[in-house]
């Protein structure tokens, strides 16, 4: 019997009472807005946009006036046993967006922003080269050498490796004991390494695996496979999925791989022990499994071990819940709650995930390592991370 029948959850959450912490008077002298957002295993960043010309207060839900000037960029994280927002030092000037990503329980992450030139500027650990360096730890932040201008960067779930999408090609580099950077090899390397594969459209990193789609909606996987999260391929380069349809979007998780179809309609494989598969826990698949979702969604992101996707009425979270990271309380893993939500991105962390609004970040699940943004062992609903103003 599965457990996503969402009437099931009206008794708890009724799409979960609204987030708190709402936002009051703002400086008149200007604001700072996040635009975008990246998790790690126990860390969240945001790219802020400063904005000048505000007008003094700002809606419930955090938002500001479209037409506020933007004066500049800069990036805030927390987490990682810091739990305030704050600019990480040496940080890059006018990133427009950022990824992060460590080993669990690590003060070290490795982070990486992308400026508005295309260059990719990493630091942070770096034993593995995933930092673009032959140093480790790697604490200046510098330009990825040997990519073409990028669009997108993504630090893999556990920190190991990373890729950039650049020039309709996908490049990644650090760990590979898995052949997850998709060069045919097994040996660890800082310096970017070209996938096989053209016009890529998407991709995602997951723990010890890669995925990426290409035009047309075909979907390549490969890398470590134990759980069935390649797609039952257990080789060193992409290796074709079948997904119905075609595949529009995709996100890995530590041991799974979820798919947003042109349609709209989420499918996932791969370790399903904590029902990230959207399904009651059990046995792992490398086969899709259709998540019954009550609508069509559009953003998608995974953690460790849960997903959430985000649909015109609610954001919607299956999978591992022991740290509340599903927005509610006592209920089990893998049922699927419906959070009130207008979000616009969200990302994924172990035990924690956070949301994108409209001039607003909101995040839930464990805060034991500051990844709520303030003091807190943790929160079973979104909750207004402050500080970022």
């Amino acid at each position: 019997m599965r457990l996503l029948a969402i009437a099931a959850l009206s008794f708890l959450v009724a799409c979960v009472d609204p987030p708190s912490g709402a936002v009051g008077e703002l400086p008149a002298t200007g604001v700072r807005v996040p635009i975008a957002i990246a998790a790690g295993t126990d860390e969240t960043c945001a790219v802020l946009e400063r904005r000048s010309n505000t007008f003094g207060v700002g809606a419930a839900d955090g938002s500001v006036a479209a037409d506020a000037g933007v004066a500049a960029t800069e990036i805030r994280c927390w987490g990682a046993g810091q739990d305030r927002p704050v600019v990480p030092p040496r940080s890059p000037d006018a990133p427009v967006a950022v990824a992060t990503g460590s080993v669990p329980d690590s003060d070290d992450p490795t982070r990486c922003v992308l400026d508005e030139g295309g260059q990719v500027i990493c630091w942070g650990a770096n034993d593995s080269g995933q930092a673009g360096s032959p140093e480790n730890p790697y604490s200046n932040p510098s330009v990825v050498a040997g990519l073409p201008a990028a669009t997108r960067v993504t630090v893999g779930v556990d920190g190991g490796h990373t890729c950039a999408l650049a020039d309709r090609s996908l490049w990644c580099w650090g760990s590979n004991s898995n052949g997850q950077l998709g060069d045919g090899g097994r040996v660890d390397t800082h310096v970017p390494q070209r996938v096989a594969l053209d016009r890529v459209t998407d991709f995602a990193v997951g723990g010890r695996h890669t995925c990426a789609v290409a035009e047309g909606g075909q979907l390549y996987c490969w890398g470590a496979d134990e759980a069935g999260q390649a797609g039952g391929n257990v080789i060193a380069g992409p290796s074709s999925v079948s997904v119905p349809g075609g595949a529009r979007r995709v996100v890995a998780g530590r041991f799974h791989t979820c798919v947003v179809s042109g349609a709209g309609e989420v499918s996932c494989f791969g370790s399903n022990g904590r029902g990230q598969l959207g399904r009651d826990p059990g046995e792992e698949s490398s086969s899709l499994e259709l998540v019954s979702l009550p609508e069509s969604v559009g953003e998608i992101a995974a953690g460790a071990a849960h997903t959430c996707a985000v649909g015109d009425r609610a954001v919607y979270c299956w999978g591992a819940n022991d740290q509340l990271q599903l927005g509610v309380p006592m209920v089990p893993d893998a049922l699927l709650v419906p959070l009130d939500l207008e979000a616009t991105a969200l990302a994924l962390g172990e035990s924690h995930s956070c949301a994108l609004t409209l001039g607003a970040v909101y995040c839930w699940g464990d805060g034991s390592r500051g990844q709520l943004g303030e003091p807190s062992a943790g929160t079973s609903g979104p909750t207004l991370v402050p500080n970022l103003r």
